[in-house]
């Protein structure tokens, strides 16, 4: 989409991002741009003095809301985030088989206490199968009250941080 072509539609963009290379050089020079239409947030990014594209994403952030009714939960290899809710029970996390990923292409998920109840209700990461979890061929107890933990796997083993 042309710049022109902005100015035609009668959209008004907002410079969010400038990134200049070398400052004498205006062809390193990329501009990013938001608009907003209808309640959704779209990119444009312009190199140089050219023409303005729109920016599409790839991919999005998938969340999921687990309790204890839908415990064990099967994480599926599309989660990010997991928001794990014990206050009616424990929860244990089925983790999915690390053979989907790989160390070149990891995959990285993100456990969150959102009611500060896996101190009195744990929630448990449970092994796809025989691989290891911080070193352990075990499961994971997680059990800090308001905890956050990132895990990745790297196709063979899982990490906590």
């Amino acid at each position: 989409m042309s710049n022109s072509a902005f100015r035609r539609a009668g959209a008004a963009l907002l410079k969010i991002w400038e990134r200049t290379g070398d400052p004498a050089a205006e062809a390193d020079k990329v501009i990013v741009y938001s608009k907003d239409v209808t309640g959704a947030s779209q990119l444009f990014a312009r190199i140089s003095s050219g023409p303005i594209y729109q920016l599409t994403p790839t991919s999005q952030i998938a969340g999921v809301v687990v309790t204890n009714a839908m415990s064990p939960y099967n994480v599926l290899a599309t989660d990010d985030y997991l928001f794990v809710n014990t206050s009616a029970g424990a929860v244990t996390l089925n983790l999915p088989n690390p053979a989907l990923f790989s160390a070149t292409s990891p995959k990285v998920f993100h456990v969150v206490d959102t009611n500060g109840t896996f101190a009195t209700n744990n929630c448990t990461l449970a092994r796809f199968a025989a691989e290891q979890i911080e070193g352990l061929a075990a499961s994971k107890v997680l059990q800090t009250a308001w905890g956050g933990w990132t895990l990745v796997v790297n196709g063979t083993d899982w990490f906590l941080f």
